[in-house]
């Protein structure tokens, strides 16, 4: 498996992602995981974390892609500047989808040749490649008599055309070159895998490319309720300013939801969980609102609390629902944020599409801990029944199983 991304064991995306890699090694298989990463100490460290708290046939390598000392100075003096110079929104907006402006594949020679020598020492089934970062390293796997996979974690000209909405006239040239760059790529593997049905048609649509769908894996065991108070007026909003959709939910919750919910919730608090810019705390934070920096355990806050998601961009899976869910909490989103899930609303969590609406229905929640208790015990057991780590390992491998079938009988009779 290649990943184009620092892996982190229990950061975002990747706790789903090993929690299937974990389910698929642990029904007999073996998967060697290769990521780049600029903090190669700390990710050896935590290499060796996960291949403990894996069985023996998970063999997980982080290739060292820093630059010289010389370069390494620069760029630490350019994050510095970062800090204190602010990019207008417009440049924020468009460096999301940099990768996706040509189809010239830009990899570190040095995590090229790390992968070329894995495939030369051991046999292999798949190659599978995940996340966007990643997409294009299909122009340099070659020929290797393997079936490429790609994960499709998130359709970028879907997002493309979410964030770009509000000033469609200003970005369809970005637009439409994302369509073009993800669609030349992704039709060059053997396979692509969505992560959810609703993203499996729209791959169809825009692409004509007829995907698998294997979801993400929640660690239902994991991700219980703590034994704390309840508090139906802790309010958590998860997710750190670097993922874009973040900063936008964020900005939409803090300038037109809250001032909402003051007029008709009282002592409400909303904490704001994860890494943010001093400009953005700055702007946003106040009696009402904390920004609480990293946590170690989101269970302290979701426990007995409401999980806010008012995510208007993206596609995918949002893993941060459904671990709120598994937790027993009620969850608000939107209809974005719950896209391809298969939840009903008033049901299994509470949409909401404007912020009026997100705002009465927070309210609702609130000021009902029957419907509270309700939401919760149907989220937990949607979750269970359906995205449990065993559940999804074994969807994983029948998925493979049949991409690896095909493979073979399409080669086999040419």
């Amino acid at each position: 498996m290649i990943s184009g991304s620092p892996w982190f064991q229990y950061q975002g995306n990747h706790s789903a992602t090993y929690n299937v890699l974990k389910s698929v090694v642990n029904l007999g298989n073996r998967i060697t995981l290769v990521y780049p990463t600029k903090n190669h100490e700390i990710e050896l460290d935590n290499a060796a974390k996960i291949m403990k708290d894996a069985s023996a046939g998970l063999s997980v390598i982080p290739v060292d892609i820093r630059p010289h000392k010389i370069a390494r100075c620069y760029q630490s003096g350019r994050r510095i500047l970062d800090r204190y110079l602010t990019k207008p929104d417009a440049d924020i907006i468009r460096s999301q989808f940099a990768d996706y402006m040509d189809r010239t594949v830009r990899f570190n020679k040095s995590f090229i040749r790390a992968i070329e020598r894995i495939l030369r020492k051991e046999a292999y089934d798949v190659i599978q490649v995940d996340y966007p970062a990643a997409l294009k390293a299909i122009g340099f796997l070659g020929t290797t008599g393997l079936p490429k996979v790609f994960i499709n974690h998130e359709i970028q000209a879907i997002r493309a055309e979410r964030t770009l909405r509000l000033e469609k006239d200003s970005f369809t040239g970005i637009i439409q070159k994302v369509r073009d760059v993800e669609s030349h790529f992704l039709k060059k593997y053997d396979a692509v895998i969505a992560l959810t049905l609703t993203d499996s048609e729209k791959l169809d649509t825009l692409y004509g490319i007829d995907s698998h769908v294997s979801p993400h894996a929640v660690d239902t065991g994991f991700w219980h309720k703590k034994n704390v108070n309840p508090d139906h007026l802790r309010l958590v909003f998860s997710g750190g300013e670097s993922h874009y959709p973040n900063r936008d939910a964020a900005q939409w919750l803090c300038r037109d939801i809250v001032p909402l919910l003051e007029k008709k919730l009282k002592d409400f608090h909303i904490y704001i969980i994860g890494r943010w810019s001093e400009r953005t705390r700055m702007k946003f934070a106040s009696d009402r609102i904390v920004f609480t920096g990293y946590v170690h355990d989101m269970r302290d806050y979701l426990s007995g609390g409401i999980s806010l998601a008012p995510l208007r961009i993206g596609s995918g899976m949002r893993i941060k629902i459904l671990e709120a869910m598994a937790l027993g909490c009620a969850v608000v989103t939107t209809s974005v944020g719950c896209e391809g899930l298969g939840t009903s609303d008033g049901v299994h969590l509470c949409t909401a599409d404007s912020a009026g609406e997100f705002a009465q229905k927070t309210i609702m929640i609130a000021n009902n801990p029957g419907l509270y208790d309700n939401l919760g015990a149907a989220a937990r057991k949607f979750v269970v029944d359906n995205f449990s780590v065993e559940i999804a390992g074994k969807r994983r491998v029948a998925v493979l199983k049949r991409i690896l079938k095909a493979y073979h009988l399409k080669y086999r009779t040419e």
